[in-house]
């Protein structure tokens, strides 16, 4: 249903030219009532600077709407078709979006990551950690919120984590491989 919600929302925008599924929805590891859903919307070319922020306002104006009705909607990245894949060049999420799912419009993607071992490490480390810095501390940290729905949420933070720290497992040749026994990092998070 949220899904579904979502897609109809910015189906009504004619400057979206595409929507993607992206995370542990595509990936096929999404659990119901924890994980959330991660949407990269790539947005047409052709709006000039004041169409695009009008257009923009508007866009996260809805969406706030509708994360506010259902919370599962999760991390939303929105591209200019032009910028989208230079930016999947270098993070996590380009070396991921050969598994991004469409679920609306015209194909935007193509995989551009330059896949390198160490440079995927590095990368997935950075994202490990803006995720802690970004969100989990935050999380932990409201406390305006009940301890069950920090608790929910700090699962869901920590399962991004994790996520990104099995990036850095895949290069077994690494100098630095034992270095990220990914349990006691975890631990060390908790903490």
């Amino acid at each position: 249903l949220a899904l579904r919600k979502l897609l109809a929302g910015c189906r009504v925008f004619p400057q979206v030219k595409s929507i993607y599924l992206r995370g542990s929805f595509p990936d096929g590891g999404w659990t119901p009532g924890l994980s959330d859903i991660d949407v990269t919307i790539i947005i047409r070319r052709e709006l000039d600077s004041a169409r695009e922020f009008s257009f923009l306002s508007s866009l996260w104006n809805r969406l706030k709407t509708l994360k506010a009705g259902f919370p599962m909607i999760g991390e939303i990245e929105i591209f200019r078709e032009e910028h989208l894949n230079l930016s999947n060049r270098f993070r996590v999420s380009g070396y991921e979006a050969k598994n991004w799912c469409k679920v609306y419009g015209a194909d935007a993607v193509e995989p551009a990551y330059r896949e390198n071992g160490s440079r995927l490490r590095e990368d997935a480390l950075n994202m490990a950690f803006s995720f802690y810095v970004e969100y989990f501390l935050r999380v932990c940290s409201d406390t305006t919120r009940s301890r069950f729905l920090r608790l929910q949420d700090s699962e869901r933070v920590v399962a991004k984590i994790r996520r990104c720290l099995n990036f850095c497992n895949r290069d077994e040749n690494a100098a630095n491989s034992r270095f990220l026994d990914e349990p006691a990092l975890l631990d060390w998070l908790l903490t």
